[in-house]
């Protein structure tokens, strides 16, 4: 019969050394990562209330069995979808911005981004030439 041993290829002398080869952070340099991780935190949560103050207490319209959120001061009567509103972001995207008429909604493209700044939404109605414009949601009364 074969005889098996438990063979211990580390000894316990290698293992402390491997151990010890891990870099260890001096204090400084554990609170200049804490105080960077705190900043992007708050940064993070200040976009995530900016964001929510954007998109909160808007009136919500139901046309067609799809919400949508209404534009006010465009020339037109513009209607943002409320699904579409969640995909934008601080870089300029593809949005479709409807009218309503004769009891049918009809899309057109444009351009949209969030104002870093505002609670505003800057569109551009037209895909082709961009202008910018900061626009409000219709909040409920």
């Amino acid at each position: 019969m074969i005889e098996i041993s438990n063979i211990d290829f580390f000894s316990e002398s290698e293992e402390k050394k491997n151990r010890h080869q891990i870099d260890i952070f001096t204090p400084l340099e554990k609170k200049n990562i804490l105080n960077h991780l705190n900043e992007q935190r708050l940064s993070r949560q200040e976009n995530e209330e900016i964001q929510k103050k954007r998109f909160e207490n808007k009136k919500i319209y139901t046309i067609q069995n799809k919400q949508y959120y209404k534009i006010i001061d465009m020339k037109r009567a513009y209607y943002l979808e409320v699904d579409s509103c969640k995909n934008i972001s601080y870089a300029q995207s593809m949005v479709l911005l409807y009218t309503y008429t004769f009891a049918t909604m009809t899309a057109r493209k444009g351009l949209a981004k969030i104002d870093k700044a505002t609670e505003r939404i800057l569109i551009s109605n037209d895909a082709l030439r961009v202008y910018f414009k900061p626009y409000t949601l219709e909040e409920e009364r």
